[in-house]
């Protein structure tokens, strides 16, 4: 069963996407960092913090390099 999960970058929604359920935080990193539209505010970038909640959403904290 797929789930909709949404991708924020400090707080602000760039992206929602569809992955499979029970999926963990690793596995849809790597999904982002292949397919999602919010690869782009993720590169050359640092990543500070994730806040991951599951089966409902992604934050990244970022600052700018």
């Amino acid at each position: 069963m797929n789930i909709k999960l949404a991708v924020q970058i400090n707080g602000k929604t760039r992206d929602v996407i569809s992955v499979q359920k029970d999926l963990d935080q690793k596995d849809i990193n790597i999904f982002i960092l292949k397919q999602s539209k919010a690869k782009k505010y993720l590169e050359n970038n640092e990543i500070l913090k994730t806040i991951f909640v599951k089966n409902k959403i992604i934050n990244y904290i970022v600052k700018n390099v």
